[in-house]
């Protein structure tokens, strides 16, 4: 008899809560047929032009299919022409290109707003969300290291997903056939691609050594514009049966939005949002960073604050991405060290009443992640999640802030000056689609 037989035979009570009267084998499986359907990737169009400053492109949604699922950016910006680049300096794109280029992006049903989303946004959910660190790829996110090996900025193709409730489950697909009445438009707003190049300072006894060279008067037109923005959408074709359905019937739809508010970094922060959240997420930055500066000429050692080392400043302009209180280059540091937080503990107080009680940073930076199904960042992220999967769609939690009179966040710490906060909140809300008309059934 071979070992395996006796595994076989050795049958217990106990394996009766396993093995008793089984539901399913296997070595059989089942599947079950679907609907017809087919997917096609289309380009849209924008009514907008592209310029050398911030700008705008507004996209109508075409309705070459059924329903609307996933959509993405391609974005090429051209290599730079710096001149008198100093060989001990830098100059690149800044860090995550791609979501740095892009300011926001706004969801547009007839004329009602249905989700905005910041570049901001897109970053701290990518560092949470993204498991498998695919998504950086794409956006030209790099370590410091390999930025300071460039002396002018590259060429660079990028893909942006976008991150609508519609786009990230399938079974949530905006049904355009049900839209006869009302228009889908997505408006993006870009920043200038003069305020997304970083450079190092180069001071000698006080004097900046010249590595502008980016046609420095804003108003100049030869400076050169992003070769390339389009935006591609994903829509799906129905077989004639569910297709009549579909365009028949009324569809209510549990969608997720983000809400945001930004202030100056205080000891306690009033955060008024709405609508049962599932999650609160949110960043530190010393102001440097969100500040624009077309003329490199001009950078001094006076717009940094003072670094550790003397490789790279902690932040600098340009720089909208940057939470960072450090200048190593290796992120593993933030998943044990404590003495690089924004503030040393902080809680929650909704009507009066800690929800939370005071954590160290490092807890609402690591051990929540963690917790509920994300990556722990290699930025300075925080969040506290009222729902046990927050990145699931299925709803596992929330808060109703619709019905809190008051909420904040209080911190403790020695807080600087010169820093602000921004703070997200991942909400639910129902989108009725009836009669060929579509809108939120709950409004802020």
């Amino acid at each position: 008899m071979g070992g395996g037989l006796i595994q076989l035979v050795a049958y217990g009570g106990q394996d009766i809560h396993l093995t008793g009267n089984p539901e399913f084998s296997y070595f059989k499986s089942v599947h079950r047929r679907h609907t017809n359907f087919a997917i096609e990737c289309i380009e849209q169009h924008s009514i907008s032009s592209i310029t050398n400053k911030e700008f705008s492109a507004n996209y109508e949604i075409g309705r070459h299919g059924d329903l609307l699922h996933k959509m993405h950016l391609e974005i090429e910006l051209p290599e730079q022409d710096i001149r008198n680049v100093n060989t001990n300096g830098y100059c690149a794109y800044t860090n995550t290109t791609a979501y740095a280029f892009l300011k926001d992006v706004e969801l547009i049903i007839g004329s009602e707003s249905i989700d905005k989303h910041t570049g901001k946004w897109y970053d701290i959910h990518t560092e949470l969300a993204d498991i498998h660190s695919e998504e950086g790829y794409l956006i030209n996110k790099n370590d410091i290291g390999t930025i300071l090996t460039y002396k002018k900025p590259q060429r660079l193709k990028m893909f942006v997903p976008l991150k609508f409730w519609f786009c990230r489950d399938i079974s949530q697909a905006l049904p355009l056939i049900a839209l006869q009445y009302h228009s889908v438009n997505v408006k993006f707003n870009f920043r200038s691609i003069k305020h997304i190049i970083n450079t190092k300072q180069h001071v000698i006894e006080g004097v900046v050594q010249d590595i502008s060279a980016l046609h420095q008067e804003s108003s100049n037109s030869d400076e050169p514009l992003p070769s390339k923005i389009k935006l591609w959408c994903n829509y799906i074709y129905l077989d004639s049966d569910e297709r009549k359905r579909f365009a028949k019937s009324g569809h209510e739809y549990l969608i997720e939005q983000v809400q945001e508010i930004s202030d100056n970094f205080k000891k306690r922060l009033h955060i008024p949002f709405n609508h049962s959240v599932k999650a609160l997420y949110w960043v530190i930055q010393n102001k440097i960073a969100n500040t624009a500066v077309n003329d490199y000429s001009k950078i001094d050692n006076s717009m940094n604050i003072k670094p550790i080392t003397t490789e790279v400043p902690w932040v600098n302009r340009n720089d909208f991405l940057n939470y960072r209180t450090h200048t190593t280059n290796n992120p593993s540091y933030l998943n044990s060290i404590k003495k690089y937080e924004h503030f040393e503990q902080a809680k929650i107080i909704i009507n009066g009443l800690d929800r939370t009680s005071l954590r160290d940073a490092i807890y609402y930076r690591t051990i929540q992640p963690h917790e509920v199904g994300y990556k722990i960042p290699e930025k300075n992220i925080y969040m506290y999640s009222f729902a046990l999967k927050p990145n699931e769609f299925q709803p596992s939690g929330a808060c109703n802030f619709s019905k809190i009179d008051s909420a904040s966040l209080e911190f403790t710490g020695d807080l600087e000056p010169g820093y602000t906060i921004s703070v997200y909140a991942l909400n639910y809300n129902i989108l009725r689609i009836m009669n060929g008309f579509g809108g939120l059934l709950y409004s802020s």
